[in-house]
């Protein structure tokens, strides 16, 4: 019965992929995590200045009708919800 279940195991242990190339997947991973990140990270930083140069310009206030009150409350909706996510 013992030797059963030692070929068991050391059937198993066959199937197991080897340290390295586990690290190797775990490198893959953790660096495209943090690439994508980075690049989200940039994509966010574009749309907050792009945001707030728009709404400077006198033609967009002049084509929406827009008063400096109403805009600040826009800015405001946007940064708020853009602070919880």
């Amino acid at each position: 019965m013992a030797r059963c279940c030692e070929d068991t195991m050391h059937n198993d242990l066959k199937n197991v992929a080897a340290p390295t190339e586990l690290a190797s997947k775990g490198f893959q991973v953790r660096y495209g995590t943090i690439a994508i990140s980075v690049a989200r990270a940039f994509m966010l930083y574009l749309d907050r200045v792009y945001l707030g140069e728009i709404v400077k310009n006198a033609g967009f206030q002049e084509e929406f009708g827009a008063s400096k009150e109403s805009i600040g409350q826009v800015l405001r909706a946007f940064f708020f919800s853009y602070a919880l996510f």
